[in-house]
């Protein structure tokens, strides 16, 4: 070999190591990561519950003595239905699980969906019966006006649901694929 081409070699390699340099530096200088996304905490959580119902008891136009009955019709309703939510959670991460498994139980799932639904119907009824004594506290004004809110946020809340069932679709798709290729 050549000095020339030992030379050619030698800048080549110089200038890679520059550009790889500074492509770390250009990295290190301007790389800001992304903050972890949180989750609520309890106090949030209240806190928020708390807002939606201040808007709520605002938008209806409560005097004092609605707005105290609202609000404890709405922490009455809030726990007698927190361990219904949480066992429904835990029935879905129990559900997702299985789902993950390499060869999941059909028996366990289909028990698991019967708890689902019997959970959603005893969460529908105190829903219901929530409703109906909310009912009772409003003027026939607030009602027509409790109806709308109440019909807009089920179009939403349909929405949301859709766009979770695709996400849990894609992620059985996702999971499936990679079973094919380790197999």
């Amino acid at each position: 070999m050549n000095a020339t081409t030992k030379n050619r070699i030698t800048i080549g390699i110089l200038v890679l190591s520059v550009a790889v340099n500074l492509a770390v530096i250009g990295t290190i200088l301007f790389y800001k990561p992304k903050p972890a996304p949180s989750t609520p905490s309890q106090r949030e959580i209240r806190q928020t519950r708390t807002n939606h119902s201040q808007i709520i008891a605002n938008d209806l136009r409560f005097n004092t003595e609605q707005e105290k009955l609202f609000a404890s019709m709405r922490a009455e309703y809030a726990e007698q239905t927190r361990n219904n939510r949480i066992v429904l959670k835990n029935h879905y991460n129990l559900i997702m699980n299985e789902l993950n498994k390499s060869d999941p139980q059909r028996t366990l799932l289909d028990s698991l969906a019967k708890e689902v639904g019997k959970l959603h119907e005893q969460q529908q009824q105190a829903t219901i019966d929530h409703l109906i004594t909310l009912r009772e506290i409003c003027s026939p004004e607030q009602y027509n006006q409790l109806q709308q809110m109440f019909s807009r946020g089920m179009q939403n809340g349909q929405r949301k649901l859709e766009l979770e069932q695709r996400h849990l679709r894609q992620n059985r798709q996702r999971n499936f694929r990679n079973r094919r290729i380790i197999e």
